[in-house]
């Protein structure tokens, strides 16, 4: 885990200036409701204790630094902070910004929006911008839509900034309405497991799925995918699978949340179960490491629920299972899966790394 003081001297060893301040935004772990956002349906994300930690200081001139001590040789991560720059307009001053994180890369635990939030978290409070953190969530989702050019949806900017731990944010991406559901228990926790099999989501088939969903559209007048009452107006079979998926997951996401307020957590390990099944057959995001980690899941009788989290394509899986199996679970899950696969995995709760 990042021990984001000892950071503090390496910034002060070569940025002079004003007193530094110190943000941090969290990642998040998607629940259940996938590729919801996009689509105007519900979503269920949590934020993760692992983020971006960022040190910052106001300069005396105009110019703008950011540094990093992560992402060895690869300066692509600065179209991030960049990109809210961007959105923001206009700074009144310059700064330095110090960027240390502790999500894994590749993992689809929105290590970007982390980032994005971070920075316009930090630079709200440093000049003193009229924004509220709900306003930070929308201008990041801009920074990653026109900045990166990925056509992702509001979730993972607005879980960063606007979700407490021990908690699902149940979002409606509607109208962003939304309420904190906890998701504490004395019998269950959730896992989340790493394929280390990394995305990239930019390069990934994700703005493919969402031509679809809007391709799918043109069949209804409907806004979104969401409303639709009557699939089998698609003619396109391949339309109709991702359609099928979005209407059918939006309805597992409000089971869910009614099964998480009530602590049906049985029932909410059947509906992630469902989920991961519509991922892979009717939306087509997983892959062969996703699916080899959440079938080696639900086959232990202590795993409530095993679902892919986050775009796809690889990354990581989320799992529900008996708090007291937990170290049971990792050992056995890791073993089989770097015997099918030669991939060691990794393994997280939403507050360490195991």
């Amino acid at each position: 885990m990042i021990d984001i003081n000892k950071r503090l001297d390496t910034l002060l060893s070569f940025l002079p200036g004003e007193k530094v301040h110190k943000f941090f935004a969290p990642g998040r772990v998607n629940l259940i409701g996938e590729h919801l956002d996009y689509n105007g349906g519900l979503v269920m994300p949590a934020p993760l204790s692992m983020g971006t930690h960022l040190l910052i200081r106001k300069r005396s001139d105009n110019e703008t630094n950011f540094f990093t001590d992560d992402y060895t040789g690869d300066d692509s991560w600065v179209r991030y902070p960049k990109s809210v720059l961007d959105q923001i307009g206009e700074i009144p001053g310059g700064f330095d910004a110090f960027f240390s994180g502790d999500l894994p890369q590749g993992a689809g635990l929105s290590s970007s929006a982390s980032i994005e939030v971070v920075t316009a978290k930090a630079l709200r409070d440093l000049f003193s911008l009229n924004l509220s953190d709900v306003e930070i969530a929308k201008l990041c989702q801009r920074a990653e839509n026109i900045g990166v050019g990925v056509a992702c949806g509001i979730m993972d900017q607005f879980a960063s900034s606007v979700g407490i731990p021990n908690h699902a944010l149940v979002l409606n991406c509607k109208d962003l309405s939304f309420e904190q559901v906890p998701i504490e228990s004395d019998q269950y926790i959730f896992v989340i497991a790493n394929t280390n099999f990394p995305r990239k989501l930019a390069g990934s088939e994700f703005n493919l799925r969402r031509e679809q969903c809007e391709k799918a559209l043109e069949f209804f007048s409907e806004k979104y995918l969401v409303d639709v009452l009557d699939l089998e107006k698609i003619t396109d079979p391949i339309l109709l699978k991702r359609a099928r998926h979005v209407v059918s997951e939006n309805e597992r996401v409000k089971k869910g949340a009614i099964a998480l307020k009530a602590k049906d957590f049985k029932t909410f390990g059947q509906l992630m179960n469902e989920s991961h099944k519509s991922l892979k057959n009717d939306y087509e995001v997983t892959n062969e490491a996703l699916d080899t980690l959440v079938s080696l899941a639900q086959k232990e009788s202590y795993v409530l629920g095993a679902r892919m989290t986050g775009a796809g394509f690889g990354g990581c899986t989320v799992n529900l299972i008996e708090k007291e199996k937990l170290m049971d679970f990792c050992e056995a899950i890791g073993s089989a899966y770097l015997k099918k696969t030669n991939i060691e995995a990794a393994f997280y709760t939403f507050d360490k790394v195991l």
